[in-house]
């Protein structure tokens, strides 16, 4: 066998085992940027669910009342904000406007926001 021949095969694995490391670690950097990008897009959709949810609620707090196609409403921002574990705020507010009486009708409405 020839030189070349020979440091080849005894040299095979060696390389081997590097590029396999070096695809693992590739593998690995981007497994963990699609984890943080996940995480950020969980909060952002949190943030914006907890606003949402503080919006409309104190929308219908304000007014003293509210109608069924509003609850409803209500009923399900609050179970998305509640299903990303979202804080006892939105839980607060949600159990507020449960408990307004329900009106149906011509009422004049505010606008909601």
């Amino acid at each position: 066998m020839k030189l070349t021949e020979t440091f080849i095969l005894e040299h095979v694995g060696d390389l081997a085992f590097t590029l396999l490391g070096a695809a693992v670690g590739f593998l690995w950097k981007k497994l963990m940027d699609m984890v943080k990008e996940q995480k950020y897009l969980h909060d952002g959709v949190l943030a914006m669910l907890h606003d949402r949810l503080y919006l409309i609620c104190t929308h219908y707090i304000k007014m003293g009342y509210i109608d069924t196609d509003g609850l409803d409403n209500v009923g399900i921002i609050y179970q998305a904000y509640h299903g990303l574990k979202g804080n006892g705020t939105g839980t607060n507010l949600y159990k507020r406007v449960c408990a307004l009486p329900i009106k149906e009708g011509d009422e004049p409405r505010l606008e909601l926001p």
